[in-house]
């Protein structure tokens, strides 16, 4: 990866070299022809001013060589004008055929502008490939004269040159050096930027390889660093659900293992006949049993709430109502263990909920306040005012630890705080809560103390029926 991006560096700055010199050479280009074309239009007009008047063509020629020769002018002859426009080369005595051919090249015809200049003894100016052409009338007296119907013309032609062979050694070294700094930039950037990219790499590669452990060197705030905190907080939530694993499988196991011991011993004592007491035995079994069923059926409502595989029949219901319909049901069990159980408010609460699912939330939130109550249970139901019906249980124990808060609805969590009572369960009736309410639109969450005393109230917040669902109920 170092490699291609240094190497994308140096591919970058040769692009940026090209694109540069091509830059530098257009507008050069414009800036050397738009210079020559002054110059050439001033030295035409200058070298037409020396011409005497009345010189023989000999000696015309003889002069215009030695000025070009003097001056270093690319070419400067003598032409004739027609009345067209058409520029050409008269063929005066002494003139060599090379030099003639070669000036053939600047032949051209003047129209417009060009031509009405040209005509009032103005000097004007043409490209011709790489050289620029300046041209003005000529007149020459008796010495020379024109054909019939044509005019005498003086051109002056210079070579255009955007850079000089000194300005192009120039541009070659500084093209080298840019590249030069490219390679270094590129090799100081790559490691500055390809390290950390290692690095986060060998990290999720550990992680991949069961190493939850592992976690990557972090600094700076760039993107880079922020891609390594995101690894690393991903490496620490799966470490937790690991840890979180491993607890839930210990305590799976305690709670399967600690029945299965009792129903075993008791099993053997009756096949012995050690058992003085069957009845009581007997209870035990199913006691144990119970149990075990409970934990089973649990688990495997977990899972299928995981898997999304249930169906809820949504309709409108009283959240009240159901409420109050389990408390009913509880009532012996809170005279058992001298609990008062009481319901608030007396308004319908009508939510869009599955009437069974909503059950087994109230009698998991009761079931688990009875754990931890003193005296008293309180069951609430209302309308918020956002919208939502809200059902609040509220016990007065001794509260939940602050560090317990983030894991009460956590499966098989194992708390700090010990309940008053230890009433039969298998410990995965808060998360049972939990993802039931999350399954039909709502929310629970939980908060601890809720007084100067202790006490805990969990709340749990579902949508309000529609109208048009509430219609159909009530059809």
């Amino acid at each position: 990866m170092r490699r291609r991006l240094i190497v994308a560096f140096v591919a970058l700055a040769l692009l940026a070299v090209v694109l540069v010199g091509a830059g530098v050479l257009l507008l050069a280009g414009v800036g050397a022809r738009a210079e020559a074309r002054v110059r050439v239009l001033e030295r035409v007009e200058a070298v037409a001013e020396t011409l005497p008047s009345g010189a023989d063509r000999a000696s015309l020629v003889l002069q215009l060589e030695r000025q070009q020769r003097a001056f270093d002018f690319q070419s400067l002859e003598v032409v004739t004008v027609s009345e067209a426009g058409d520029v050409t080369l008269p063929n005066f005595a002494g003139r060599r055929d090379e030099q003639r051919l070669l000036d053939t090249l600047y032949q051209t015809t003047l129209t417009g502008d060009d031509l009405e200049a040209f005509g009032s003894g103005e000097s004007v100016s043409y490209d011709r490939d790489a050289d620029v052409v300046g041209l003005i009338r000529l007149d020459l007296g008796d010495g020379v004269r024109a054909p019939d119907g044509a005019d005498l013309g003086l051109i002056l032609a210079e070579r255009v040159t955007p850079l000089t062979p000194r300005a192009r050694q120039w541009f070659a070294i500084s093209a080298g050096i840019v590249v030069l700094a490219a390679v270094g930039a590129a090799t100081i950037v790559s490691g500055r930027f390809v390290a950390p990219i290692q690095a986060i790499e060998a990290t999720t590669r550990r992680l991949a390889g069961g190493d939850l452990a592992a976690r990557v060197p972090v600094d700076g705030d760039d993107e880079v660093a922020d891609l390594g905190r995101s690894v690393n907080t991903m490496a620490a939530d799966l470490e937790r659900s690991r840890q979180l694993e491993q607890q839930f499988l210990l305590s799976v196991s305690h709670d399967l293992r600690t029945p299965l011991t009792a129903i075993r011993a008791y099993g053997e004592a009756l096949s012995d006949g050690a058992v003085d007491d069957p009845e009581r035995a007997g209870a035990v079994i199913t006691n144990n049993a119970d149990r075990l069923t409970r934990l089973v059926s649990d688990l495997l409502q977990l899972a299928r709430l995981d898997a999304r595989q249930f169906d809820l029949d949504v309709r409108t219901v009283d959240l009240r109502a159901i409420a109050a319909r389990h408390l009913d049901g509880l009532a012996p069990v809170a005279e058992r263990h001298t609990l008062e159980l009481h319901l608030d408010g007396d308004a319908a609460v009508p939510v869009a909920a599955d009437a069974d699912r909503l059950a087994q939330i109230v009698a998991n939130l009761v079931e688990n306040a009875v754990k931890f109550a003193a005296s008293t249970i309180v069951v609430a139901a209302h309308v918020a005012g956002d919208g939502t019906g809200v059902l609040t249980v509220v016990d007065d124990g001794p509260g939940i630890p602050a560090g317990d808060l983030p894991h009460v609805f956590e499966r098989l969590y194992v708390t700090q705080a010990r309940p008053v009572r230890a009433e039969q369960s298998s410990g995965l009736g808060l998360a049972i809560v939990q993802q039931l309410a999350r399954a039909m639109g709502g929310a629970v969450s939980v908060r601890s103390p809720v007084s100067d005393h202790g006490g805990t109230a969990f709340e749990v917040r579902l949508p309000l029926a529609p109208a048009d669902l509430s219609e159909a109920a009530a059809d």
